[in-house]
């Protein structure tokens, strides 16, 4: 028995030398392929043991986009429904900025994992960031998304032509995957989770201070201007803004004489609060754009972090 078992061995070596070629030239594709689908699976799979954090994720989600569209119930189209229209949209994105921040101990939790795994060879830092990200804001950062579907009738944001529907979920999604790009970046060249926490915090207030709403961006200091030009919020806050204000009128009152008021087309309305009426395209592409600079600085801070492993 133990002579067959031998010559089975030597047999199975044999045929694996003449193939070698033939692995070696496909092992980079279907190599770093099956890293990807073992890895996904291990995420599945601790997610099924876990799913506390998805369940909370979704639940939050469901309530904020009920709440809001509770509290700010068919705003009108006066004074007070302008101020109501440009608080849902801020507060949709501060809330989303706010849950990124759980993206941030996605690298803290397993580093010592991923250097050990990835130190000894059993997959590439490129895998493991692939699957990661693909894993986390597909379910995490895309899907919660359409909830906010619910607010935007609730609230009677302008929705003629039906498209501005699919702009809205499609900005506040941009925005979504873009602050959690940054919080991955934070977490991956961070080595602690309180630093991680501090640094995450600090780049999220950044974010909405320079967002538009809170600053009127035009009366900036121009030693501080700047700022404004990388906050993700601007962006996103600007394009909601002229999707539901843009070629549609509003009417400004006062409420001590409702004989006093004044008519204005949304684009006045926009620039009143310092908001550029003709920048929407500018403003999705600027959210692509920072999106793949957050994400191309996380795959960076694992590439070093899986170098330092290796030597």
């Amino acid at each position: 028995r133990k002579s067959e078992a031998f010559s089975r061995l030597v047999e199975e070596s044999k045929s694996a030398e003449c193939s070698s070629g033939s692995q070696v030239a496909k092992k980079a594709g279907a190599g770093r392929g099956r890293e990807i689908h073992m890895l996904s699976l291990r995420l599945l799979r601790n997610t099924w043991r876990h799913p506390f954090l998805i369940t909370l994720n979704f639940a939050l989600n469901l309530v904020a986009a009920v709440g809001v569209g509770i509290f700010y119930w068919g705003s009108g189209y006066d004074t007070p429904g302008i101020q109501n229209r440009l608080g849902t949209l801020f507060f949709i994105l501060l809330f989303l900025s706010i849950m990124s921040l759980s993206s941030l101990p996605v690298w803290q939790s397993d580093r010592r994992l991923f250097l050990r795994e990835v130190g000894s060879g059993s997959y590439g830092a490129f895998s493991y960031f692939l699957a990661m990200v693909v894993f986390d804001m597909l379910v995490m950062r895309v899907l919660p998304i359409f909830m906010f579907a619910a607010t935007y009738e609730m609230v009677g944001l302008w929705s003629q032509p039906p498209s501005r529907l699919g702009w809205f979920l499609l900005v506040i999604m941009l925005m979504n995957l873009c602050a959690s790009s940054v919080c991955m970046c934070v977490g991956a060249a961070t080595r602690s989770a309180a630093m991680a926490n501090m640094v995450g915090s600090f780049v999220v207030l950044a974010q909405l201070l320079f967002g538009g709403f809170l600053l009127n961006n035009t009366q900036l200091p121009p030693y501080v201007e700047w700022l404004q030009w990388v906050s993700y919020i601007k962006y996103a806050y600007e394009a909601l803004a002229i999707n539901e204000f843009a070629g549609h009128g509003y009417t400004f009152t006062a409420p001590e004489d409702e004989n006093l008021w004044l008519d204005a087309q949304g684009e006045e309305v926009l620039l009143t609060f310092g908001l550029d009426p003709t920048a929407f395209r500018f403003d999705v592409g600027m959210l692509g754009v920072l999106t793949f600079a957050g994400l191309f600085g996380c795959l960076l801070a694992l590439l070093v972090g899986a170098r330092s492993a290796r030597y």
